[in-house]
């Protein structure tokens, strides 16, 4: 009889190879990690090219140029290894024994949806996370 892994078994090491089956067991997970993953790479219409293209701007106004090509270059190689992911959550084929997801409680909910909101919604107005970062730092100064 085949065992099926867990990730609360101690001797069981979870690899990338056992996001194949999310898709499946836990779809919205699956879509939530797609879009933070796309955020992480810099695809533009969500908060993360804009944080990229921030630190791009202000490196090239400050004259490091060199500094700049390097970390557009990290960037690119850094892209392919989160668009593997992806590849692997929604494209390649489940293993035939699968790896359960727990559900997640009420308060990591409340977390995932409030990053994954501000991941994607914040696009639509950036003015709004200037001004909110603004205000903090005045709070701390006064």
């Amino acid at each position: 009889m085949r065992r099926v892994p867990s990730f609360s078994d101690s001797d069981y090491t979870p690899s990338i190879g056992d996001l194949r089956a999310m898709l499946k067991v836990n779809p919205i997970l699956a879509f939530v990690l797609a879009i933070c993953l796309f955020s992480l790479a810099g695809i533009p219409p969500l908060i993360g090219f804009y944080a990229k293209l921030g630190i791009f701007q202000a490196a090239m106004n400050s004259g490091f140029f060199l500094g700049a090509s390097f970390v557009i270059m990290t960037s690119v190689i850094s892209t392919f290894y989160y668009i593997r992911l992806i590849k692997s959550v929604y494209f390649e084929n489940s293993l035939n024994c699968w790896v359960f997801y727990y559900p997640i409680g009420s308060l990591q909910s409340v977390i995932v949806s409030l990053c994954f909101f501000s991941i994607v919604f914040l696009f639509y107005n950036p003015m709004l996370f200037n001004l909110l970062s603004y205000k903090m730092a005045l709070c701390l100064f006064l």
